[in-house]
């Protein structure tokens, strides 16, 4: 197959499924996902998972909602509770910033994944 055939065919899998007509949504809470390289990760994934959502990032906690078919809502929520390893990245950032406040660990919760039709 050509490069694009493989594009149009994995985009296929992803949305053609009969046996789901319902649309995902995932909410996701994170302590502080300010630093760069967690920032273009969540970014580049639900770009090519193809979701739509936003996320409300705030001094304390953040919020992270998506949207989307079930199996791209699978593959970010692994991203988000697995892959991405939270604490390493805050302390790559306290690391650059030699701070001594005693903040929460860093990590990912998900809140709430619920349908909507």
């Amino acid at each position: 197959l050509t490069p694009a055939e493989l594009r149009e065919k994995k985009k296929r899998k992803l949305f053609h499924d009969p046996n789901t007509l319902d649309t995902l949504v995932s909410l996701y809470r994170i302590n502080d996902p300010s630093h760069p390289k967690a920032h273009d990760k969540v970014d580049d994934n639900a770009q090519q998972n193809y979701l739509t959502g936003c996320a409300v990032i705030c001094d304390g906690i953040s919020v992270v909602v998506v949207e989307g078919r079930r199996k791209s809502i699978k593959s970010y929520g692994k991203l988000m509770l697995r892959r991405i390893n939270w604490s390493d990245v805050s302390k790559e950032k306290e690391e650059n910033q030699d701070s001594d406040d005693d903040k929460p660990a860093n990590k990912c919760v998900l809140v709430w994944q619920g349908s909507v039709a």
